[in-house]
């Protein structure tokens, strides 16, 4: 039986950053609030960084 990766789930505040950060024109930046911070959170879990030195 092959193992199954499961990746963390995506809570509604992470899920409006998303589209937060979709759909707003990449002319403009999109306005800092919690949702954005709640998927820039989410996305480090599921893909952190390696620092350099």
């Amino acid at each position: 039986m092959p193992a199954q990766n499961s990746l963390p789930k995506m809570n509604n505040a992470a899920f409006a950053g998303f589209l937060r950060l979709l759909l707003t024109p990449l002319s403009e930046t999109p306005e800092p609030s919690k949702e954005l911070g709640a998927y820039l959170k989410f996305l480090n879990r599921v893909h952190p960084r390696e620092e350099t030195r």
